[in-house]
C-alpha cells in the first residue's frame, strides 16, 4: 500500500518542472510537499525566501508531532537540473520500463522526497517513532544552495537543530561521511579586438590565450596529486579521495571575421574534505596571476567556493552504518563523496551529517532512472532510522 503512495507521490513530484536554472514551479512543488505532509499527520511549514531575481525560493520543513529526547534531521531537495534533450520518454512523466522508473529527478532527488514521505506516513499510521523527526526539503541544491540549505542554515539554524542529519542524496552502495569542497571561477581575459582582415591592428587575444590555456589546464595534474585520508568511491585513480580540476566553459567571439576583445574561461576545482577552501582559492589565484603575467594577458578573476567536510568514524557513525548495511543486506563501505551535497551546510552548524540513498542511475542525463528495489530500500532505511534508537 505504501509503495502505491510512494509511486503516486513521485509521479506528481516529477510532473513539476523544477528547473534549478529557470527556478520554475518551485512554489507549486513546495506547496504540494507541505500539503502531503499535513495529510499524513505531520507538521509542515514553508520557509519563504526570495532570490535577487525576485523569484520565490521556498524550502519546506516537516516535523513529527512527537516529544522525544532525540531528533534526526532528514534532508532532500526538490529542484533538478534542466531536462535537456535526448530523452526517449517524457522527462516530466514518471515512466516505468520493467523494474525501472524514468523521469527528471527520480534519483536526484525527488525519489528521496517520495521515499521519506512514504516511510513517515507508515510511521505515523503505526506509531513507530522513537525520536523526533524533521524532514527538510530544500530548493537550489543543484546550484549551490544559495537560497536553500546554505541560507536556511545560516539564517535559521534553530529550525534545523537536530542530533544528527542524513542527507538522502547519494547512492546505496556506501555510507558517506563527508564530501568534496568546491571552487568555481570565471577568468575574463581582455584585449583589443577588431576586423580579422586587419589582425595587425588587434592583439589577437585568442592566439595568445591558447598557450595560457595549455598551462592553466596543467593545474589538473597539481590537483590530482592531492590525496585525502578518506576512502573514495570506486574509480580508476585512487582508493582515497583526490583533488580535481577542469576547465568547463569557454566563451568568445561573435562571427568568423571578428577578432574578439574578450574571452571567458570557466573552471571547476574540487578539494579533498580536509582542505581549506579559502587557502586553496588563494593558491589558485597566485598560480593564475603568474601565468597571466607570463603571457602578457590582462583580465579579471571571480571565484566562489563551498567547503567540504568529514565526520569522524565514531559510535554514531557505526549505528547509522549498521542500519544502512541491514537494509541493503551487505556490509557497506564508508567513504567520502566526489561531489558536494547540502549536508556540508548542516555540518557547518555543528550537526553530524551523513549521506545515504536513494540510489538510481543516470543523474543529470537523459536516462535518469531508479529501480523499484532502490525505492523500497530507501523507504525501508528511513523507516528503520526513525524507529530505531540511535542515541542511548
Amino acid at each position: 500500500m505504501e509503495m502505491d503512495y510512494l509511486l503516486k507521490t513521485l509521479a506528481k513530484l516529477v510532473s513539476f518542472d523544477t528547473d534549478s536554472t529557470a527556478k520554475s514551479n518551485y512554489l507549486q512543488c513546495a506547496k504540494f510537499i507541505a500539503s502531503e505532509a499535513g495529510k499524513i499527520g505531520l507538521k509542515a511549514r514553508i520557509i519563504g525566501l526570495k532570490g535577487k531575481d525576485g523569484n520565490p525560493r521556498p524550502n519546506v520543513l516537516i516535523e513529527s508531532k512527537t516529544y522525544f529526547g532525540e531528533t534526526v534531521l532528514l534532508m532532500a531537495h526538490y529542484d533538478c537540473v534542466p531536462c535537456g534533450h535526448g530523452w526517449k520518454t517524457d522527462p516530466l512523466r514518471l515512466t516505468r520500463k520493467g523494474d525501472m522508473f524514468y523521469g527528471r529527478g527520480v534519483c536526484d532527488d525527488k525519489g528521496a522526497v517520495a521515499c521519506s514521505l512514504a516511510a513517515l506516513k507508515e510511521a505515523c499510521a503505526r506509531n513507530t517513532f522513537t525520536k523526533n523527526v524533521k524532514l527538510f526539503v530544500a530548493c537550489d541544491e543543484e546550484v549551490g544552495g544559495e537560497y536553500g540549505a546554505k541560507l536556511v542554515a545560516k539564517k535559521y539554524p534553530k529550525l534545523l537543530a537536530a542530533d544528527y542529519c542524513i542527507a538522502i542524496d547519494g547512492d546505496l552502495d556506501r555510507l558517506y561521511i563527508g564530501c568534496s569542497g568546491i571552487v568555481h571561477g570565471t577568468i575574463t581575459l581582455r584585449g583589443k579586438g577588431g576586423h580579422a582582415g586587419y589582425d595587425f591592428e588587434t592583439d589577437t587575444l585568442l592566439h595568445r590565450a591558447i598557450p595560457f590555456l595549455a598551462e592553466f589546464s596543467a593545474y589538473k595534474d597539481v590537483r590530482e596529486k592531492r590525496r585525502s585520508k578518506i576512502n573514495a568511491p570506486k574509480n580508476p585513480v585512487s582508493d582515497k579521495l583526490f583533488g580535481r580540476f577542469n576547465i568547463t566553459m569557454l566563451n568568445a567571439g561573435e562571427q568568423h571575421n571578428i577578432i574578439p576583445r574578450e574571452l571567458e574561461i570557466g573552471f571547476d576545482m574540487r578539494l579533498v574534505p580536509e582542505e581549506n577552501a579559502p587557502v586553496q582559492a588563494k593558491a589558485l589565484r597566485k598560480f593564475l596571476s603568474s601565468k597571466m603575467r607570463k603571457f602578457r594577458l590582462k583580465g579579471s578573476l571571480a571565484m566562489s567556493f563551498s567547503p567540504g567536510y568529514f565526520e569522524r568514524q565514531n559510535g554514531l557513525t557505526k549505528k547509522i552504518h549498521s542500519i544502512a548495511s541491514r537494509v541493503t543486506s551487505r556490509e557497506l563501505s564508508i567513504a567520502g563523496q566526489f561531489g558536494g551535497t547540502d549536508a556540508r551546510y548542516i555540518h557547518s552548524i555543528g550537526i553530524p551529517s551523513y549521506c545515504f540513498g536513494p540510489g538510481g542511475n543516470g543523474m543529470h542525463t537523459c536516462r535518469e532512472r531508479i529501480s523499484v528495489k532502490d525505492l523500497e530500500t530507501t523507504k525501508w532505511f528511513v523507516g528503520e532510522l526513525v524507529s530505531s534508537k540511535i542515541l542511548q
